[in-house]
């Protein structure tokens, strides 16, 4: 596969859920992915301080994978 290539989207159907992003951290995990692109940090949660929580724990297991967030590239 292109190491640029978009290889998987995740959607959490259900507020306050959050089997979507424990999919989402072990297909970094599994694929050994460097970047997780998001269009806002709000997609992960509304809370600053629960988006915070998410990135940490993220990069933390999966050794240190950077979100992008499109809103920060406008």
């Amino acid at each position: 596969m292109d190491a640029n290539a978009l290889a998987i989207v995740f959607y959490e159907y259900v507020p306050g859920a959050q089997s979507a992003f424990t999919e989402l951290v072990e297909a970094v995990k599994r694929t050994e992915a460097k970047h997780v692109v998001v269009p806002s940090y709000r997609e992960l949660a509304l809370n600053r301080s629960l988006q915070d929580a998410m990135l940490t724990h993220l990069a933390h297991a999966t050794g240190g994978a950077e979100v992008i967030s499109l809103d920060d590239l406008s």
